[in-house]
């Protein structure tokens, strides 16, 4: 878990969560954090597909995978491309403006 605050970003995606999805992202938050990290199959990319999931975006993880020059693992480039050109679930709303992550202190 690193921190992104002020960083780039190419898209962007928004979508409402219950109580129920909120506590999962959490515990999936916690399971994260305290994991080890391992850059083909855990890594800061396989993070954002799993949240993606977790509130039924259901992204499958084979259409994030990259080469990075040592392996091949999900890479944040194939995660925005492929967040770019998906269908939303109903409710969810793009963002396919550049923009800048808020700062911690800023986020809802």
């Amino acid at each position: 878990m690193g921190d992104n605050q002020n960083y780039a970003f190419h898209v962007s995606v928004t979508n409402s969560v219950s109580g129920n999805v909120l506590s999962n992202l959490i515990t999936l938050s916690l399971n994260y954090a305290s994991a080890e990290y391992e850059l083909q199959v855990q890594n800061c990319t396989n993070f954002a597909i799993a949240v993606a999931n977790t509130v039924g975006f259901n992204i499958p993880e084979s259409e994030c995978i990259g080469s990075y020059g040592v392996g091949q693992g999900a890479t944040p480039g194939k995660f925005g491309a492929y967040l770019k050109n998906m269908n939303l679930p109903n409710g969810a709303t793009r963002n396919n403006d550049v923009g800048t992550s808020p700062p911690n202190n800023e986020c809802p």
